[in-house]
């Protein structure tokens, strides 16, 4: 059994402290490759220390690539020439890939020489061939064939319409005819005679609520009520957020996304919407801000509220395509790293290099990590977060507990850069706090004791079974040679393609027809790409709203779609 004397811990955590003692014995090889490490619960009681302290370290160990968890079998010591290096002290670094330039950024302040490639492969395998379209030899990615320029060619706020031809709001009478022909296929007005009952919405990426944990939260709030005090409860809130709250996101992301960070950085809102816009005030409208197409068309919506100069970048294999970045002339990317919506890509590490060598070349660039499901990664270890090797403090981090607690759970947060921070403090500090102190009190204490993270872990292993289920019914129905599923193993969606010699409109009339409601991947372009995108046939799958016992109707259902649209009914 694992000892060790914490007296010695100086001002560490225990966690921490207990991470950094079994990380030097794996590294002494006092813990050999291939050990199996004492289960959490009786690791904890052996050394006296809460099972939250345990479960600290070895998420640490694990994020890290020091420890493999295995599931229903433990924890092991892993090889340490086949793991991640870590950047002295500040949380773990990627791996310098061999073909990266130096000149341009000082990759010495970022991490090590890593000689491994175990999270070059984490990222590197969810993108090349993940978008790849049936009938396509293997490694072709499907945004190579979408029609975007070989020259750079960026889509700017003063060349294009106004509006994304987005999915959900496809019927507004300003967009586009287009957008609206499929509004229209997505949910037509035929007969209820002629529609079959709903089966599945995939459209939506709302949860479903019955995966809210009601009765631990419940439990946290009568605790927070019963022990905190009314000035607490009642009073003013920092403007930033409950130090409370702060201190623990604080601590919750140096355990699980590697970053340094302290509690001052943060700032606590009521929803993403909310950040984003203080983003654009922070920084000003006139930088001109780059989002993602296919992308998310809210974020491109609040831009152009605050009439900030927009472009739209494309994307490539490795994620936001740096030659268009480059010739838009934007001074700020927010881009989706960790799981792109709506492709599923997650961006390589040779990429984020080149993400953060650009925002280094001048002052004043910055990159948004817009960090939304990150606790959604279904396989393998997640990738470091670029704030947690960015060097020069050019990364503004945002993440939300929308996808992790509930849709309509309003807490999100963004860490600042401690240069920016100052700024934020003398141009915005005035604001008050959007969440009431209460929620804010007890979402601390849910992430303190352990819940959030338990929570989280059997949502992901729910999510991770609900994935395979629909997958596998769709490999295995009628028509499965027409139907390919590029199944990402991060984030609660994932893209299907549907090889049918018909018009989109028809199979997405025909799925709804059969109780099925589809989003087709060429809504989410940019406007005026939707017709010219490449993309007709390939679908979002939002799974998270589904049930169970629905993966296999809903499969069936887009099969006969498929029949019918063929003629084969």
């Amino acid at each position: 059994m694992l000892t060790y004397d914490f007296s010695q811990r100086g001002d560490e955590s225990l966690y921490e402290y207990l991470y950094l003692c079994i990380r030097a014995d794996i590294e002494n090889g006092s813990i050999p490759a291939g050990r199996r490490l004492p289960s959490k619960r009786a690791l904890a009681k052996h050394l006296g220390v809460s099972l939250i302290t345990v479960e600290g370290a070895y998420s640490q160990l694990v994020a890290e690539g020091y420890v493999r968890a295995e599931a229903r079998r433990g924890y092991y010591a892993c090889d340490l020439e086949v793991r991640p290096t870590r950047l002295g002290q500040e949380g773990p670094g990627l791996p310098v890939p061999a073909s990266q330039p130096t000149d341009s950024y000082s990759l010495v302040h970022m991490a090590k020489p890593a000689e491994c490639n175990s999270l070059a492969q984490a990222s590197g395998s969810a993108c090349p061939g993940r978008l790849a379209r049936a009938g396509r030899p293997a490694g072709q990615n499907l945004l190579a064939h979408v029609g975007w320029s070989a020259e750079p060619n960026p889509l700017t706020h003063s060349d294009v319409p106004t509006d994304f031809a987005h999915a959900a709001h496809l019927a507004e009478p300003d967009q586009p005819d287009y957008a609206k022909q499929l509004g229209a296929a997505m949910h037509p007005s035929v007969d209820s005679s002629d529609r079959a009952p709903l089966i599945a919405d995939f459209s939506t990426g709302s949860l479903p609520l019955d995966r809210f944990p009601f009765s631990s939260w419940a439990k946290t709030v009568r605790e927070i009520l019963s022990r905190e005090s009314e000035q607490s409860l009642l009073g003013d809130t920092c403007a930033q957020g409950a130090l409370a709250l702060r201190t623990q996101l604080a601590e919750y992301l140096h355990s699980f996304r590697g970053m340094q960070v302290r509690p001052e950085q943060i700032v606590v809102a009521a929803g993403s919407q909310v950040l984003d816009n203080l983003i654009v005030q922070l920084l000003g409208r006139e930088r001109g801000y780059a989002v993602e197409t296919p992308g998310y068309s809210r974020l491109a919506s609040i831009y152009r509220a605050n009439d900030a100069k927009l472009a739209y970048v494309p994307l490539d294999d490795g994620g936001i395509s740096m030659p268009h970045l480059r010739a838009s002339g934007v001074n700020v990317a927010h881009i989706m790293p960790s799981h792109q919506f709506p492709t599923g890509l997650v961006t390589s590490v040779a990429r984020r290099y080149e993400l953060l060598a650009w925002a280094s070349e001048q002052p004043g660039r910055y990159i948004v990590e817009d960090d939304y499901d990150c606790e959604f990664r279904l396989s393998g270890r997640p990738i470091p977060a670029l704030m947690s090797v960015d060097a020069s403090s050019c990364v503004i981090y945002t993440n939300t507990f929308a996808k992790s607690l509930g849709s309509s759970f309003r807490i999100a947060y963004m860490v600042l850069p401690e240069p920016l921070m100052a700024i934020y403090q003398e141009k915005l500090g005035f604001y008050s706090s959007t969440v009431s102190a209460t929620e804010q009190l007890a979402l601390a204490r849910f992430i303190s004791t352990g819940e959030y993270e338990r929570h989280v872990a059997r949502t992901r292993s729910y999510y991770r079974s609900l994935k395979n289920e629909l997958v596998d019914a769709l490999r295995s129905c009628p028509v499965a040679d027409r139907i390919q599923t590029e199944a990402t193993e991060a984030g609660l969606h994932f893209l299907m393609h549907v090889d049918v010699p018909a018009p989109i409109e028809d199979f997405l009339q025909a799925a709804r027809t059969r109780g099925v409601v589809l989003s087709p991947l060429s809504a989410f372009c940019a406007p005026g790409q939707a017709l010219t995108s490449g993309l007709d046939g390939t679908y979002v799958m939002n799974f998270a709203g589904l049930a169970p016992n629905q993966a296999r109707p809903a499969a069936d259902a887009i099969a006969q779609a498929v029949q019918d649209v063929l003629g084969e009914r």
